[in-house]
């Protein structure tokens, strides 16, 4: 059985006002995705022209893995 999808509202709380999921620490050395953000290497060459909705489900996908923001990492709407 799936869980539940996520609202806007739960991904929104836990990405905070971060537009990206990058935490400046890009690391796909054999792998295929990022070490750091867990992001394909598509996935972040195509993040500024994805829908709203394509990045929500990336964003959910990511928040169920666990991915929390990284201290230290300059966010300018902090």
């Amino acid at each position: 059985m799936s869980e539940p999808k996520l609202s806007r509202a739960e991904i929104d709380a836990t990405r905070g006002t971060r537009n990206t999921p990058c935490v400046g620490s890009c690391n796909t050395f054999y792998a295929e995705e990022c070490y750091a953000c867990g992001r394909t290497t598509q996935e972040k060459a195509t993040w500024v022209r994805l829908s709203p909705d394509e990045k929500d489900q990336i964003w959910e996908r990511l928040i169920r893995r666990g991915w929390q923001p990284r201290v230290g990492i300059h966010d300018p709407k902090a």
